[in-house]
């Protein structure tokens, strides 16, 4: 169909009733619009004797996110999408505006009303759908920042469905008629318009769970695709085998949360098949510019977005879908190239001074990705008993095959000497960290406060230090995390500064299984709520070590009835076994 379905319009015949609106994929069946309403229907009833006026929307299943986004709007609801789950943090239904909790909306076990599509629902279905106004319904975006305390940015339904229309210019016919798959939360304002509402908008199928890990992608093949993506995700491809081959039938590929390396996005039109269209924005300010990588050094203004430069650095962008009338700062310092493009120079917020000398952080980035052996880096300033910078660098595949074996000590002088032709002794980073990869959120984003942990760690008093004299870390790093009802799964590695690798054993640091029974532990004390003691342990197999900056997928299985959790941690690339257990539980005395 090409009519464009804005929220005010949706009607129980606005689409046919097999057109198809969620896809089969993950083991989810398809379902169609004759599906959707009767389910729509059935959550209506739910919510029907329920006064609260304000309710949280918490759930990553991108099908269950469209259903309760338009029952809570036909309500006339106000939605708060609470913040993406911090690494290693239990879920968060969000605090409203003004502190007091939300009754909550998902499929998990803390829900108040909770969601499931059941197209077999026995509910009387609706003749005619409530009418709901997109100047007063507001979702409410609860970002979390980089420091993690969360921030509101609300949004009409007016602004919304501009920006929809903009996007639906631009690339409605890639989206009408194709599988819209993600590896992008919902919860996050760049996952809200390109995996639920822009899809749902155009007619396209949507693919109800995330893709998680770049092998996934080969089952895509066949299939006429749009890929919603992050720089993160993208970066991996040519670090798992069996990502490139058979690639996804031709389609659009969308990647925001950060800026995407020119080797990376070489690599993903290489793997998938097609270019990569990078969108430049925020939650506050909406989609700003886009441009196609590999390729494209400026950025293509959205119809409607006008920029203006500023004297003191930065720039102001106006247009129909920012919060308030007029033009809103970034902090970001851009070349006006000609009407309509720009070129991104960094941010100002970037520049910093370091024992007097000004140096812009993102340079000083730019010059390690230009070495070619690096995929993703950092650098901080800090300041103790004097300024200095510090860099975290991921290395690619060429760099970790140049510096196999070499000592750490080789590798840092390897990339100062690649900066001294640049920037003066004083600027250059003095500290180093290589970890496997940086800590960042699901949606992609740089989680600073993580990095900034590699250097200056949060640690238990009393501690030794580690051997590069630092004080060593508790937590692992987590890179990917999933729940469901009794279940929960990351992706995390320990670091090699993390407190049990120190003495265990020296120059050849291994994890403890006490180490992987605790956090099993702790991650499932945070998910589940579990008010239960170790009782004892019946089964634990090691088949390999855990080393230093390994990724592992830990598994977790809780069973409430027999009081027993089964966790397991694997290759999150291959599937292999590196532990798995069982622990069994006891009432708190």
């Amino acid at each position: 169909m090409s009519e464009l379905l804005t929220f005010q319009t949706i009607a129980p015949d606005s689409r046919s009733p097999c057109h198809p609106v969620f896809a089969a994929a993950g083991g989810h069946p398809a379902l169609d619009w004759e599906d959707f309403s009767r389910a729509l229907d059935a959550l209506d009833a739910s919510l029907a004797e329920r006064p609260e006026k304000r309710w949280a929307l918490s759930i990553e299943d991108h099908a269950l996110f469209v259903l309760g986004l338009v029952a809570l709007l036909q309500r006339g609801k106000e939605i708060h999408l609470p913040p993406l789950v911090p690494p290693g943090g239990p879920p968060s239904a969000g605090p409203s505006a003004d502190g007091e909790p939300l009754p909550l909306l998902s499929d998990s076990g803390a829900a108040t009303v909770r969601l499931s599509l059941d197209p077999q629902s026995s509910a009387p279905c609706r003749d005619e759908w409530p009418r709901i106004d997109p100047g007063a319904a507001r979702v409410v975006f609860h970002t979390s920042g980089s420091t993690g305390a969360p921030k509101l940015v609300p949004k009409t339904l007016i602004q919304v469905e501009n920006e929809v229309a903009v996007l639906a210019s631009l690339w409605g016919d890639s989206f009408r008629g194709a599988t819209v798959f993600s590896t992008v939360s919902p919860l996050h304002f760049y996952g809200f318009l390109f995996t639920a509402v822009v899809p749902f908008a155009l007619g396209a199928g949507i693919a109800p769970e995330r893709v998680r890990f770049p092998e996934a992608l080969a089952g895509l093949s066949g299939r006429r695709t749009v890929l919603v993506t992050s720089p993160a995700f993208l970066k991996r491809l040519d670090e798992t085998p069996g990502a490139a081959a058979p690639r996804p039938a031709p389609g659009k590929i969308f990647s925001s949360g950060g800026f995407l390396p020119e080797a990376a996005a070489r690599t993903s039109r290489d793997t998938l098949g097609a270019p990569v269209h990078e969108i430049y924005g925020s939650t506050e300010t909406g989609g700003i510019a886009w441009r196609v990588s590999p390729g494209s050094a400026t950025w293509t203004l959205f119809p409607g977005v006008a920029a203006s430069g500023i004297d003191d650095g930065g720039f102001t962008v106006a247009s129909s879908y920012l919060p308030a009338p007029g033009a809103m700062r970034i902090e970001d310092r851009i070349e006006i190239v000609e009407d309509g493009a720009i070129r991104l120079l960094g941010r100002t917020d970037s520049v910093v001074k370091v024992e007097e000398k000004r140096v812009a952080l993102n340079d000083v980035e730019n010059r390690l990705y230009e070495t070619g052996l690096v995929e993703d880096a950092v650098v901080l300033a800090f300041e103790d008993d004097r300024q200095y910078l510090a860099a975290a660098v991921a290395l690619n595949a060429a760099g970790r095959e140049r510096f196999r074996g070499a000592p750490k000590i080789e590798i840092n002088r390897f990339f100062r000497g690649s900066l001294r032709a640049f920037f003066d002794p004083v600027v250059i980073p003095r500290k180093w960290r290589f970890p496997e990869s940086i800590p960042r959120n699901p949606q992609g984003k740089i989680d600073r406060v993580s990095v900034g942990d590699l250097f200056t760690p949060r640690s238990r008093a009393g501690e030794p230090l580690d051997r590069d004299g630092q004080k060593p870390v508790t937590e692992p790093v987590v890179h990917a995390r999933s729940e469901s009802p009794g279940g929960l799964e990351l992706v995390l590695s320990f670091p090699a500064n993390y407190v049990h690798f120190i003495g265990h054993f020296p120059g050849l640091p291994i994890l403890p299984a006490v180490a992987q029974v605790d956090w099993a532990m702790k991650l499932a004390r945070g998910a589940f709520g579990l008010p239960y003691k170790m009782k004892a342990i019946p089964r634990f197999k090691c088949a390999k070590a855990i080393v230093p900056d390994t990724r592992v997928r830990l598994e977790l299985s809780w069973n409430e009835a027999a009081a027993r959790l089964a966790f397991t941690y694997s290759n999150p690339a291959d599937g292999s076994l590196y532990s798995q257990g069982k622990i069994l539980l006891e009432a708190q005395s």
